[in-house]
């Protein structure tokens, strides 16, 4: 697992990131602490994301509407939100 993260992510730019990633930080650091070593220090709670899309969407649709729709088809909104977050914070 660490040597296939290390294929694809720089040392020490990518954030760990999920619902829970608080909990998954403490097991992670206690069983897997090199891989956690290979992380950025900070981590991102993907929940924050709720406010920054769901939201908007929700409190202005007739703006939400004029933006550019997705073509790819439908995926996990959790999936995305990290894929995005990974995007976002290595700058791939």
């Amino acid at each position: 697992f660490l040597s296939f993260v290390r294929q694809h992510t720089p040392p020490g730019q990518c954030p760990l990131a999920g619902n829970s990633v608080h909990a998954d930080k403490k097991f992670l650091d206690k069983y897997m602490p090199q891989f956690m070593r290979h992380l950025h220090y900070r981590c991102q709670n993907i929940f924050s994301f709720f406010f920054l899309i769901v939201l908007p969407r929700r409190w202005y649709p007739e703006e939400y509407s004029l933006a550019p729709q997705k073509k790819a088809s439908h995926r996990s909104v959790c999936i995305t939100w990290v894929f995005h977050s990974c995007i976002i914070e290595c700058h791939v």
